[in-house]
């Protein structure tokens, strides 16, 4: 595929990613998942979302390490700037390489964590649970993500929370971190 080609197709994500229209938001999300699956799963399988279909400009790309931490930052900026896309926002995170994501959304719970309830806060902890049981973060990357943006407390808080899932997510993370400390 011909860069300018593959810039455009992704350029016209981009901007339904920014519409004030929730749907064509969410469907954006739901693409920029399936392209970050595609980049960082092998490739079989039965995986529902690598065989969602999708408008061949799309179908063709493969996600480079750098796109990837570009679409990282896009999502980051609409999980504080849309409410309301939080949790699909979040969910799309998940599906990025740990290494893009790891430090950038550990740094935006710092930020703003406190501002996450339901859903959203059990698709982050959904997000860092599956980076860092992937084995692909070292652990000199964990303890540096850790220490910049430490999310004890909040998951704490999290795991006070009267929603059951949520809880249960907040208490698996925080083992799961607590492990990967020592």
């Amino acid at each position: 595929m011909k860069k300018r080609h593959r810039d455009q197709a992704l350029n016209e994500l981009f901007g339904r990613l920014e519409s004030s229209d929730f749907d064509r938001r969410e469907n954006a999300l739901f693409v920029l998942a399936i392209l970050l699956r595609r980049a960082n799963h092998q490739p079989g399988g039965d995986d529902p979302l690598s065989a969602a279909d999708l408008p061949r400009e799309l179908a063709r790309i493969r996600l480079t390490r750098d796109e990837q931490g570009q679409i990282v930052d896009r999502l980051i900026q609409l999980v504080v700037s849309r409410r309301e896309s939080r949790a699909s926002a979040f969910w799309a995170l998940g599906e990025a390489a740990p290494g893009a994501g790891w430090e950038p959304v550990l740094q935006l719970l710092k930020a703003c964590g406190d501002q996450l309830e339901g859903e959203a806060a059990f698709q982050a902890c959904r997000a860092l649970r599956r980076w860092l049981t992937s084995g692909e973060l070292g652990a000199e990357l964990v303890r540096r993500g850790i220490a910049a943006g430490d999310p004890q407390a909040l998951l704490r808080n999290w795991s006070r929370a009267s929603d059951r899932r949520l809880k249960r997510a907040a208490q698996d993370l925080t083992d799961i971190l607590n492990d990967a400390a020592q």
